[in-house]
This record gives structure tokens, C-alpha cells and sequence, in this order.
């Protein structure tokens, strides 16, 4: 990779990946993408990058509290996922054309449930160098982008970019750091978006 992904992003997508390695059965979430759009080929790998975050966090905590915040990182992002996509599921039937996914990261919602809804646009919205990293990252995994739109936020401006259509329903998932959005641009985005 030319830049490194910002550290959520490779985060996020390492305890979903997590998820299904550590985890028993049944498992409440399966993104299998996500070990492979965080840089790990490999069971193997993913299992020395997840040592790695946990002796980062023992180095600085303790391993015993390293062990708890993995395990409630890995359940709390595993069932944020979940959660949104079931009740994604119910929009959908509800009549919702449209899904935005605010701070994407390395979410793949768009490649895994492509053939699931095909009707629906999926966009996907966050900083550059993380759609970049991922850009970068699916054409090294041979994988097509699925029909779509990006916008980036730090290049233009979020209402310009994306033409939702009004008439539409659409649903809105904050993934990532909004923190990164500060809240006066946050809330200019949302306002343009309801006015039109």
C-alpha cells in the first residue's frame, strides 16, 4: 500500500474478522472480506496482527485489561454491524432505495450483499486516505467495485457529491469517527441533505 489506512478503519474490519476466528458458533455476523480489506491474507496473519493490538494495549494497560477491551471491541463492533444491517433489512422492505454509509472505512456491506439488494444504492462516504486505502486494497484482491457511489469529504462537499434524489427513501449509518467530521460540518451535510 502507498499510505496506511487510518488505524478505525483496520480496526473495525480486524475484530469483524475476529469475530468469526474467536468466536463460537453461532456467530451474529459474517463479514467475510473484512480480514482480507485490512491487509491479512491469511488466518495467520490476521492472528499476528490481533497478538500485535493486543500487546500495544498490554504495553500500556496490563494484559489482563488488553483481553477485556478486545473482547468487548470485538463484541461491540461485531453487533454494531449486525444491528445496523437487520434493521437495514427491514428499511429495505419498508421501500428503502438508498443507504449511506458515513465514515464506510473498510466497511463491504456493498460486496457482500450485492446479489441481496440489488435495487438499492449503496453509498459509501469518508476521508480520502481511507477511500483510497481501500480502492487500493480491492483492486490488489482482484475485487470489482460494485456499482455505487463514493464522495469524499475532504475533496468536495458532501451534498455536491452525492445526488441522492429526494424522492427516495434512505437510510443513514454513521460507521466510522464522525469525530472527524466536527459537528458544525456534520450538521451542514445533514441540513442540505433534508433540504432538498
Amino acid at each position: 500500500m502507498s499510505r496506511p489506512a487510518p488505524g478505525t478503519a483496520i480496526l473495525s474490519a480486524m475484530m469483524r474478522a475476529a469475530h468469526l476466528l474467536l468466536d463460537g458458533e453461532p456467530k451474529i455476523f459474517s463479514d467475510h472480506f473484512a480480514s482480507k480489506l485490512a491487509g491479512f491474507e491469511s488466518e495467520a496473519q490476521l492472528k499476528v496482527g490481533l497478538e500485535r493490538f493486543l500487546a500495544a494495549v498490554a504495553a500500556a494497560a496490563g494484559r489482563e485489561t488488553a483481553e477485556v477491551t478486545f473482547r468487548y471491541l470485538r463484541a461491540g463492533m461485531t453487533l454494531r454491524s449486525r444491528y445496523t444491517e437487520d434493521e437495514l433489512e427491514r428499511a429495505i422492505e419498508r421501500g428503502l432505495a438508498q443507504y449511506v454509509i458515513l465514515g464506510a472505512g473498510l466497511d463491504s456491506f456493498a460486496y457482500r450483499q450485492r446479489a441481496a439488494t440489488p435495487g438499492l444504492r449503496v453509498f459509501e462516504v469518508d476521508l480520502p486516505c481511507s477511500q483510497h486505502w481501500k480502492r487500493e486494497r480491492l483492486r490488489t484482491l482482484g475485487m470489482a467495485e460494485p456499482a455505487g457511489l463514493v464522495a469524499r469529504l475532504a475533496t468536495s462537499g458532501f451534498a455536491e457529491a452525492v445526488d441522492f434524489g429526494p424522492e427516495q427513501a434512505r437510510a443513514r449509518y454513521f460507521a466510522g469517527r464522525t469525530d472527524d467530521l466536527v459537528v458544525p460540518r456534520l450538521s451542514r451535510i445533514m441540513k442540505a441533505r433534508v433540504a432538498r
